[in-house]
């Protein structure tokens, strides 16, 4: 690859499993990997090929799920952190499936659903769904898990990887804490989404790219506290209670809210969420406006807003346009990634943008109350 340089070393000596120490050259930086585990090693693919993934990935800038810092968001015994740090208290709970954590988009990429006993405290089971394929999780004994995919019973053990599938790149893994307990891993590493489980807490890890495209009990991931209690029906909640019960699947306990909300085409501001709540009744179907990375071209460049700002679809019709400063980050239409980032642009925000230098500003119309706005 043009202007990278790879070196790698493999180690078998004096160690329970193969390990690689990646140094990786490229124009402007230098990146060390130090004593990644051989996971691709199971199926017998060689080292070179990872490395050559790797470089791929580089040459083309798709450093998204290498060098971004992911997302998080932990399902504990009493509370939930969400993607937007905001912690709650887990309320009472019906022996149900509720959806923690899913990709609330026309295609969706994975969704996982914890599972809560009333009698016990914790999660008690974990199922992901990632593309096509099933994973199930439950309390494990020591260090060994046992898990299910695809309705195909599999032990987990110790520092022992299992590749689950070799072209999605799904793999489970079980680890050691500072505690002394055991917890097992799932890496997902085409969807850029791991899951881990100690039989009682769960934490998810997402790539930014997902910024404003989930839902579930751990909210959407679009850095708006306020709307943190929206469910994924698109209501937004005054009660926990009531949010948590919008997040349990299928029919198996009742959904009904008890306290106000709102369920309609209105703006919220944090001055008038609860002030603007009708004791009496609710309110239509609240539903947030689109945000999507502006892309201009510019001579040779393509250059793309650095946040993301207001859109909407093309055949909307009686528009208000307003004009703002935006500041954007370019790059030449003749790489790969300008290319893949402009389509990408057109049903995500792009969250890879956020920490990109600043190449140009300009004042550009955006609008400014789009009737029918697509998320």
């Amino acid at each position: 690859m043009k202007g990278l340089s790879l070196n790698a070393t493999y180690i078998d000596k004096l160690t329970d499993e193969p390990l690689v120490d990646f140094v990786l050259h490229t124009p402007t930086e230098l990146i060390t990997f130090r004593r990644s585990r051989s996971i691709l090693d199971s199926a017998r693919i060689k080292h070179l090929q990872c490395a050559s993934h790797l470089c791929t990935a580089l040459d083309q800038q798709h450093l998204s799920s290498i060098v971004s810092i992911s997302a998080t968001c932990t399902v504990m015994e009493k509370y939930i952190r969400t993607y937007d740090m905001k912690t709650y208290h887990v309320p009472k709970t019906d022996d149900c499936p509720y959806l923690m954590t899913s990709h609330c988009m026309e295609h969706k990429k994975f969704a996982v659903l914890v599972h809560f006993k009333q009698d016990q405290r914790g999660v008690k089971k974990v199922i992901l769904h990632i593309g096509t394929h099933t994973v199930e999780m439950t309390p494990g004994t020591k260090s060994k898990y046992s898990i299910k995919y695809d309705g195909r019973q599999l032990e987990v053990k110790d520092l022992r990887p299992v590749l689950l599938d070799k072209h999605e790149l799904i793999y489970a893994v079980t680890n050691k804490a500072s505690d002394g307990s055991y917890y097992i891993e799932i890496h997902c590493e085409s969807a850029a989404v791991t899951v881990k489980y100690d039989g009682t807490n769960v934490k998810t890890y997402v790539d930014p790219r997902y910024k404003g495209e989930l839902c579930g009990l751990c909210s959407e991931f679009n850095g708006e506290v306020v709307q943190e209690m929206r469910g994924p029906n698109k209501c937004l909640y005054s009660s926990i209670d009531d949010f948590v019960k919008s997040t349990m699947v299928g029919t198996c306990g009742d959904k009904t809210p008890q306290h106000p909300h709102i369920c309609g085409e209105e703006e919220v501001s944090s001055e008038r969420l609860h002030a603007d709540f009708d004791e009496s009744g609710e309110r239509k179907e609240y539903v947030p406006r689109t945000k999507r990375n502006r892309a201009v071209a510019r001579g040779k460049e393509i250059c793309f807003s650095i946040k993301p700002v207001p859109a909407c679809e093309n055949n909307d019709t009686g528009i208000e346009f307003v004009r703002m400063i935006s500041k954007f980050h370019c790059m030449p239409k003749s790489e790969s990634n300008s290319k893949k980032l402009l389509i990408e642009s057109r049903r995500r925000i792009l969250g890879e943008l956020e920490n990109k230098s600043e190449d140009w500003t300009d004042t550009l119309s955006y609008p400014k109350n789009a009737p029918h706005l697509n998320r």
